[in-house]
């Protein structure tokens, strides 16, 4: 995932990533397949890497070494040549095609096709087809869970930090990639240390990683090994009895994603208070920013610099004063969209304690933070442990006045839907099929309500989608052969990626699912 976020999984152990678009970010693409090699090295694999303009194509290279072909005249010439049992459609056939006098793939090419879709069926020419890119190809993409959680067991025991660096690298490899297809940074990262299991059995071992910046890249693995080899060890000195059990681990290494709903890019509101004259309320001046303010006036800074309150703006020239103690900010999402966290410059002179208290639509407090006493123009935060904010109340509890500037309400912006149009199906003509779009997902904290369209692509015919705009619409083909839908949700805000599927329909009461040397 972090080379493509189009990734399939094909039989005999083969991965297939459609790397197209992203030749030029990774230098080329030698210097593409060269990483990939090094990644998949790090996960404990050998593989053979091999690129070509259709996706069969380079599985059929790949069985024979590591090859790059950039053109489709160059792939022919190359598969051409290729034993014709490389490809696996071929091999039930075998023994009738060596009877032939066939030995590489063109020899299997040269045979009439109407013959050889009589005697072996569609899946050979379709195969042969898409490795030749005269057929479109058609992969179910893997879809990323919405969270992610890995584990990997050590060859042997671990009796030294070093040895748990090598499990947690692996991890964070796998970690990176899910961060790269999500399109999501990363700001803490737990390990999980687990030892042996027993009589003597010890709790977990949990190692919490702070990053000093949100990042998708495997540098994480330095502030791992560093966390690893620290003085605050995970294989402490013990006393010899204990000891001895410490040192029967199982080496099992667990990374669990300590990422709070992090979105790919942040939108803000921010209320100056700069565009009123001294001495007006402010109530919804701010709605078409979607903020309602009650409890608040604005003053010029400067009216302050001869009285007993002498406070600064922090962006000139006004301030918000509240005479009451007490100022409430209502958010309207639909404006704002869901405000994740809120902060202000506050200053107070009665020697107390002022703080922001944050609040979902539900009226639960999701976040606070106080200010010290006697604060000038210090900068307070608060980031919502839960829901979205909704309500967020400055006060000190005791009703004694205070100023604030700049407010800031940070939304997470929409993430983009997910589209899942469900895997490629098979039927027979005349038969009502339904299609399947249920596992389509928001990404968003809470998810939005969805819409659905889908729409035809290809086929033999036009069919009649019914309930084109629900999950699960359904059609009745007439004609005999492979028609392709796609799938594109919305949350109202953005649009996913198309999605497709495939269906393949027969004759009815056809033998499509026969041996075809029963035919």
């Amino acid at each position: 995932m972090r080379f493509s976020p189009e990734v399939a999984l094909l039989e005999e152990a083969t991965v297939v990533v459609e790397v197209g678009a992203s030749l030029r970010l990774f230098g080329g693409l030698l210097a593409l397949c060269r990483e990939a090699k090094a990644v998949l090295a790090t996960l404990g694999f050998t593989a053979r890497v091999s690129a070509a303009p259709t996706g069969q194509g380079a599985l059929l290279l790949a069985k024979y070494g590591n090859r790059r072909v950039l053109k489709l005249a160059s792939l022919e010439q190359r598969l051409s040549v290729l034993p014709m049992m490389a490809v696996p459609e071929v091999r039930p056939f075998g023994e009738w095609f060596s009877g032939l006098g066939c030995e590489t793939i063109a020899d299997v090419r040269r045979l009439p096709r109407a013959g050889l879709q009589r005697r072996c069926g569609e899946h050979l020419l379709d195969s042969l087809d898409r490795a030749f890119g005269t057929a479109p190809e058609l992969f179910d993409w893997l879809e990323l869970p919405p969270t992610f959680s890995a584990r990997v067991e050590m060859p042997d025991r671990l009796e030294h930090a070093d040895g748990a660096v090598f499990g947690a690298h692996r991890l964070i490899v796998q970690l990176c990639g899910w961060l790269c297809a999500k399109q999501l940074a990363v700001t803490a990262i737990k390990l999980l240390l687990e030892h042996e299991r027993g009589r003597n059995a010890i709790e977990p071992t949990t190692i919490d990683i702070a990053l000093g910046a949100p990042t998708w890249r495997c540098t994480s693995h330095d502030a791992v090994r560093s966390r690893l080899l620290s003085r605050h060890n995970p294989f402490p000195q013990r006393s010899p009895a204990v000891c001895r059990h410490l040192m029967f681990l199982l080496g099992v290494v667990s990374l669990l994603m300590g990422l709070g709903a992090a979105q790919s890019a942040l939108a803000t509101t921010t209320l100056t208070f700069d565009e009123f004259q001294t001495g007006t309320g402010v109530t919804n001046q701010y709605e078409n920013l979607g903020v309602l303010v009650s409890g608040a006036t604005a003053l010029a800074a400067a009216a302050l610099a001869a009285t007993s309150r002498p406070w600064p703006a922090n962006t000139p020239p006004n301030i918000a004063y509240s005479p009451l103690g007490l100022m409430t900010f209502t958010l309207n999402p639909t404006v704002t969209g869901n405000v994740q966290s809120v902060s202000a410059y506050l200053s107070e002179g009665a020697g107390v304690n002022v703080g922001i208290y944050a609040y979902d639509a539900s009226g639960t407090l999701v976040g606070q933070a106080i200010a010290p006493a006697n604060a000038v123009n210090t900068l307070v935060s608060v980031t919502s442990t839960g829901n979205p904010i909704a309500t967020v109340q400055i006060h000190d509890g005791r009703g004694a006045f205070f100023e604030v500037d700049t407010v800031t309400f940070t939304t997470a912006a929409d993430v983009i839907p997910v589209a899942n149009a469900g895997p490629n199906r098979e039927g027979e003509v005349g038969e009502r099929v339904t299609l399947n779009g249920t596992k389509s997902y928001d990404p968003d904290t809470p998810p939005q309500p969805m819409t659905y369209l889908w729409t035809q692509v290809s086929g033999p015919a036009t069919v009649t989608l019914t309930g084109a705009s629900m999950a699960t619409p359904s059609f009745k083909p007439t004609v005999v052969g492979v028609y392709v839908f796609s799938l594109v949700v919305s949350d109202g805000v953005s649009s996913s990626k198309p999605a497709t599927v495939k269906v393949y329909f027969e004759p009815a009461n056809s033998c499509a699912h026969c041996n075809p040397m029963t035919k």
